[in-house]
C-alpha cells in the first residue's frame, strides 16, 4: 500500500526477493511464501517462543499505520497482485542484466563504458541505466525512475559535453557511453595507519602494507583537480584488457594519499609507494536478480 501510493511500479509492488546479493553475502528468504499466521501456528505446535518486533506496532511507523486502518482486509487477498508483480520485476531485471551483458566493461579504476546503443528505449533501458549509475556513483539506491527517463533523454542526444546525474559523469567520446564518478561530489576523507584495510567512496577497497609508514597525517581523499596538477596532465593510461583511455573526470575521482597538501600516492596511477587498491562498489551492476517466492 505504501508503495503503491508512491506509484513506484512493479520493482517496489514485488516486495522482498526470496535470494538477494549484499555485501558479498548470498542472502536467503526462504519463508516469504508462508502466512505470518502459518508460521506461528507452526511455531506453537512445536512449543517454540518468538520474538514479535515492537516496531511492528508502533504508530510513529507509516507501516503500522496502516496495519491498523486495514486490519479487516485479509492480508492473503493482496499475494495475486504482489506475485504479478514479481514475476514482472523478474522479467524487466533479465532484460537489464541481458542488456548490461551485451557490451559493458567495468574498470578497476571505477568507471563504466558501453555501446549507448544498448540503452535505447524502454523500462528496461531505464533500469540497466538506473544499476550503472548506482554501481559507479557508490549510491546506496538508485536514481527516481522519472530521473532514469530524463538521463535516457539525455544520452540519446548527448554531445562533446556530458552532464551529471545520480552522483555519476556521463559523456560520449569515441561513440562509447563513458560513466564515470561525480569527483565533485566526493566528500570522503579518511586517515590511514599502516596495515589498516578500509572502504573509501562506498566504492573503494583500500589496504595499506603493515610496513609502510608514511609519517603523521596521511589521508585518502579524491585526488582531483589538484592532484591533476601535482602529476601534471600525463598521456591518458589505457585500462588493462581493454582499448579504453582512462577519462579524465574518472582519474580525478580515483582514491589518493595526501599528507596535507602533498600528493603521496595514486594507486591506480603507479604513483608514490605500492598501496593495494581495488573497486569495490556497495552495489555490483548486476546481481542474482529478483527471485519470486511462490
Amino acid at each position: 500500500a505504501m508503495r503503491a501510493a508512491r506509484q513506484s511500479g512493479p520493482s517496489g509492488l514485488a516486495g522482498m526477493s526470496a535470494l538477494r546479493e549484499w555485501g558479498g553475502v548470498r542472502l536467503l528468504r526462504p519463508l516469504l511464501g508462508l502466512t505470518k499466521h502459518a508460521l506461528q501456528a507452526t511455531l506453537a505446535a512445536r512449543g517454540q517462543d518468538w520474538i514479535e518486533d515492537p516496531s511492528n506496532r508502533d504508530p510513529a511507523f507509516e507501516r503500522a499505520r496502516l496495519r491498523q486502518r486495514e486490519v479487516d482486509q485479509d492480508p492473503r487477498d493482496a499475494v495475486p497482485t504482489l506475485h504479478r508483480a514479481g514475476l514482472e520485476r523478474q522479467r524487466l531485471e533479465s532484460d537489464a542484466a541481458a542488456r548490461l551483458c551485451a557490451d559493458l566493461t567495468i574498470h578497476d579504476s571505477g568507471w563504466a563504458s558501453l555501446d549507448p546503443a544498448l540503452l535505447d528505449g524502454g523500462p528496461a533501458a531505464a533500469l540497466a541505466l538506473a544499476w550503472l549509475l548506482q554501481t559507479v556513483g557508490g549510491t546506496e539506491y538508485p536514481v527516481a525512475p522519472d530521473r532514469r527517463v530524463e538521463g535516457l533523454a539525455r544520452v540519446r542526444t548527448l554531445g562533446a559535453s556530458g552532464f551529471t546525474l545520480g552522483g555519476c559523469y556521463l559523456l560520449l567520446r569515441a561513440g562509447r557511453l563513458q560513466v564515470c564518478r561525480d569527483w565533485g561530489a566526493i566528500g570522503d576523507t579518511i586517515p590511514v595507519l599502516p596495515g589498516i584495510r578500509l572502504f573509501w567512496d562506498r566504492r573503494f577497497e583500500i589496504e595499506m602494507p603493515r610496513e609502510l609508514d608514511l609519517g603523521p597525517g596521511v589521508t585518502i581523499a579524491r585526488l582531483g583537480e589538484r592532484g591533476i596538477r601535482s602529476l601534471g596532465r600525463a598521456p591518458e593510461k589505457s585500462e588493462a584488457g581493454s582499448g579504453d583511455s582512462m577519462p579524465i573526470a574518472a582519474r580525478k575521482a580515483l582514491p589518493a594519499l595526501w599528507q596535507g597538501d602533498r600528493l603521496v600516492a595514486v594507486p591506480h596511477l603507479g604513483f608514490g609507494p605500492a598501496v593495494w587498491a581495488g573497486f569495490r562498489p556497495i552495489n555490483p551492476v548486476t546481481s542474482s536478480g529478483f527471485t519470486v517466492a511462490y
